[in-house]
């Protein structure tokens, strides 16, 4: 498959130190975007990647382009760059482990053995990620002068390792102070339909705005109906969005592109706004800018609220959070009934590769009050140490607590030897 690349055949991607997966041996071009994209690994150390390919003549300077995009724009929702390699013939693109927006919620419909239709975890799920959609448009068109000129279901993905949505396929990327240079539909036929309806003659920035709000309006529209729209008309038809998503939706795909919406109104529609989840997420990523009675309210009310968010943006997400808020957030050991609570959920080997690192670390602390939390519950947890980890880890720091100025932690502690 690769030895064209290079004259002597050989394989570009081992060169780098990666290799492609044999399940990606009957992967397919997506119609909607130049690449196709396959499974890999990094041979060194084994880590799941994904492989952007692009060995069609119309579209290599198209696919180079996008190379030198991914090596020079960095923001927590753009794909993550790792590698890369281009010649006259091909270029590859290589970047975190991640699936497509369509793959993702296809497989929540699936998940939910309904192909229709989405829960309510579904539903609080697919807010936060067009929540963090709107940041990285908001971030590529106010501080890099950028649009992205192609957004679908088949060019925003999910990475595997939390969940984030993630800006990906960036041949079409140019400066919103141009006129469009590469019309997607003249090289992808299938993204005609897509295309916004004309509207007033409009030139430049505001321009090339209005184009990506229509395409995260069609984006929307896909998520919720799937992708039989045959032309702009059919995105007039509500279908299944959400009720509090409608009215935000409906100024996403005014034909008039001056009157479409902007992404900030987006996020704050009520189907954004007031979702519970996005409200966790947004309090744990900025938990350095709280003070102390809202950092207690909030984690006070958190362990009942985890009930109603997917298992796994809890896991991938949400736990990983919890420790960055104990650790530079000064949330000390408020964040222990929530992670006890997610713990009891996991696995064995998940509550060791997920949880066990978290308690560790956290024995390690100065805090008395945490420490004293960790002794009191630590038949919550015990059964998932291995002698190891007890020996290394934790047994000395359980040990200081017999001389421990504090009275509890000294009854806690020799309780726990018993």
């Amino acid at each position: 498959m690769w030895g064209s690349f290079f004259s002597g055949g050989k394989d570009p991607l081992k060169e780098l130190g990666y290799e492609v997966l044999s399940d990606s041996q009957q992967a397919s071009s997506n119609p909607r975007s130049i690449w196709t994209i396959l499974n890999g690994k990094k041979k060194a150390t084994g880590d799941l990647v994904t492989i952007f390919s692009c060995q069609t003549d119309a579209h290599i300077n198209l696919a180079k382009g996008a190379l030198k995009r991914m090596k020079t724009l960095r923001h927590p929702n753009i794909l993550t760059y790792l590698d890369g390699v281009e010649s006259d013939k091909a270029v590859y693109v290589v970047t975190e482990k991640a699936v497509t927006v369509e793959t993702y919620v296809n497989e929540l419909k699936s998940n939910n053995n309904n192909a229709t239709t989405f829960n309510a975890e579904d539903l609080l799920e697919i807010a936060w990620g067009l929540q963090q959609l709107c940041r990285v448009l908001i971030f590529l068109h106010d501080d890099c002068k950028l649009s992205h000129g192609n957004i679908n279901t088949s060019t925003i993905f999910v990475d595997a390792k939390s969940c984030d949505w993630k800006l990906g396929c960036l041949e079409f990327v140019q400066s919103i102070s141009e006129d469009q240079l590469n019309l997607p539909s003249r090289f992808l036929p299938s993204c005609q339909r897509y295309e916004p309806p004309a509207g007033p003659s409009k030139k430049g920035t505001n321009s090339q705005k209005a184009r990506d709000i229509w395409f995260v309006g069609t984006l929307i529209w896909e998520i919720f109906n799937g992708n039989g729209a045959t032309s702009a008309t059919s995105y007039r038809q509500l279908g299944s969005i959400p009720r509090p998503l409608s009215a935000a939706y409906g100024e996403l795909i005014n034909t008039n592109p001056s009157l479409r919406s902007s992404f900030d109104k987006l996020i704050q529609s009520p189907y954004i706004e007031n979702n519970s989840l996005v409200e966790c997420l947004l309090f744990l990523e900025q938990i350095q800018l709280k003070d102390p009675g809202e950092k207690q309210t909030f984690f006070n009310s958190l362990p009942d609220k985890v009930d109603q968010f997917p298992s796994h943006i809890n896991e991938r997400k949400l736990l990983p959070l919890l420790f960055n808020a104990y650790e530079f957030g000064s949330s000390g050991s408020a964040v222990l009934p929530t992670l006890f609570k997610l713990g009891k959920r996991l696995s064995d080997s998940d509550y060791k590769k997920r949880i066990v690192p978290i308690i560790t670390k956290l024995f390690a602390s100065t805090d008395r009050m945490t420490r004293f939390r960790l002794l009191q519950q630590l038949d919550i947890y015990v059964e998932h140490l291995t002698p190891a980890v007890v020996n290394d880890d934790i047994f000395t720091h359980i040990c200081t607590g017999f001389t421990d100025q504090e009275p509890a932690i000294r009854e806690a502690t020799v309780k726990v030897c018993f």
